[in-house]
């Protein structure tokens, strides 16, 4: 059974990676995410001494999303061949994909680690 979340303390907390959200990449199966928001631009303007003066950065809205989505695949999981897809599309944005990590662990199932960047105004 699949949790949506759970309620504690007259809150509902979040549980959980849904099936419903994974990302649909050929041969892998999504068991976690982590995505991290960051400013896709953040400047400082030091004085002589190279102390912070001022800071520009973006609105919250319009942060860049680092995501790292691991998982299971099966033995026909290549990312080298071309139908191999350049992003994926997770909670509704899409995402360039600029990393695979595939360690081959002896003895164990290969989880691969997919690392991509949602930026605000690529969409497709």
């Amino acid at each position: 059974m699949a949790y949506d979340n759970s309620n504690a303390y007259g809150k509902a907390y979040s549980f959980g990676l849904k099936s419903a959200d994974a990302p649909t990449i050929p041969h892998f199966f999504a068991r976690s995410a982590e995505l991290r928001y960051e400013p896709e631009t953040f400047n400082e303007a030091k004085d002589s001494q190279g102390i912070t003066m001022f800071v520009t950065t973006v609105q919250s809205s319009k942060r860049k999303i680092s995501a790292t989505i691991t998982g299971y695949i099966d033995t026909d999981f290549d990312p080298y061949v071309e139908a191999f897809p350049l992003g994926f599309t997770f909670k509704g944005k899409f995402y360039v994909i600029n990393n695979v990590s595939h360690p081959m662990p002896k003895g164990n199932f290969n989880e691969v680690a997919i690392e991509g960047i949602h930026y605000n105004y690529i969409t497709t």
